[in-house]
This record gives structure tokens, C-alpha cells and sequence, in this order.
């Protein structure tokens, strides 16, 4: 039995007609019940689909928190040659600002930064670990040997993509094999 079978529900009870001929009912529990015109509300003929309300929708910033993060040795593969550097997980200072006062002093006073003003050359991502946050040289050392092993995983998994197929197949191919020698075992 329909659950919105005899309920009006809107501002004035009536039913709501789109263009497109189709009636909508409201139900009580969000729901609308639609059905073609020349059918009736009561029985089999309708269809209840969730629609959500429309209603305006608007998006507003007051105060942002800007978060600085000490610098540190990482293992990540994203360098080419030599060490990386990366934030370390507990942030050093953090402050409240209003997100216009930070947007016009972020544009007139700090602009940003592209391309290859981004980049550290190898050289210069050594000396400072060495020089500004005291790090020594075997751990520097680890970690580019550690970043070094997982560009070559990685590359290794690349070069077996085209392959992929050929190794499900072979893979299948094992099974059957197996299951055909168990079979002629337990006979």
C-alpha cells in the first residue's frame, strides 16, 4: 500500500504539474511520487523518487589558519637526483588570520613563486639539511638510497603493464593445471 496514498501535502494541497506531464505529489517523508497525468495517486500507477528541495546555496570564508611546518629529510622518489625535502607532521606556529587581510598581503607582499623558482638543485637541498637542520650525511645517504629503491620498483612496475594480460592468462593457466593434477591424485 502506498504510504503517501491521501496525504496533501503543500502550500496549498494541490499536486504540482511539470512541463514534461508528469504530476508530483509530496509526501510527508521527503519523498515526491510522480506518475503520468490521466492515472491516479492511489495504487500500483506511482513512483516514488527521492528529490532533494532546491534551494540557494552560497559559500562563505571568514578567518583562515595559516600553519608553518619545519622542513626535513624525507624518502620520497619525486627527486631525480639526490636528497628530498619534505614538511615534517608537527606544524611550528599557527596564526589566525582574516582571509582578506591574508589575500592582499599574500598578493602585494609575498607573490608566488613558478617554475623553476620552485626547484632546489640537488647541490643546494644537501647543504642545507647539512648546514640548516644538522643532518647528517649517512642519513642523507639512506635516504637516497631508499629513494632510489622505489624508483627502481617503480619503473620495474611500469615496464610490466603492457604484460599484465599475458600474466592473468598465465596465472588462470596455473590453476587449471593444478586442479587437473589434484584431480588425477585422488583418483
Amino acid at each position: 500500500m502506498d504510504q503517501c496514498a491521501g496525504i496533501d501535502i503543500g502550500f496549498d494541497g494541490s499536486d504540482y504539474h511539470s512541463s514534461s506531464g508528469k504530476i508530483y505529489r509530496e509526501c510527508s517523508d521527503g519523498t515526491k511520487v510522480t506518475q503520468n497525468e490521466g492515472s491516479s495517486f492511489p495504487g500500483n500507477s506511482t513512483r516514488k523518487t527521492p528529490v532533494t528541495k532546491r534551494r540557494k546555496l552560497h559559500v562563505s570564508f571568514g578567518n583562515i589558519e595559516v600553519r608553518e611546518y619545519s622542513q626535513t629529510l624525507v624518502d620520497h622518489p619525486g627527486a631525480t637526483y639526490g636528497p628530498s625535502i619534505g614538511l615534517s607532521w608537527d606544524h611550528v606556529s599557527a596564526k589566525t588570520l582574516d582571509i582578506e587581510a591574508h589575500e592582499c598581503y599574500r598578493i602585494f607582499h609575498t607573490p608566488r613563486r613558478v617554475g623553476n623558482a620552485l626547484a632546489m638543485t640537488h647541490c643546494v637541498r644537501r647543504q642545507f639539511l647539512q648546514n640548516e637542520l644538522n643532518i647528517s650525511r649517512e642519513e642523507i645517504e639512506k635516504a637516497c638510497s631508499e629513494a632510489e629503491r622505489i624508483q627502481k620498483q617503480r619503473l620495474s612496475s611500469r615496464a610490466r603493464i603492457p604484460l599484465e594480460p599475458m600474466d592473468v592468462v598465465i596465472e588462470s593457466l596455473k590453476r587449471k593445471v593444478a586442479r587437473v593434477v589434484r584431480r588425477t591424485l585422488n583418483q
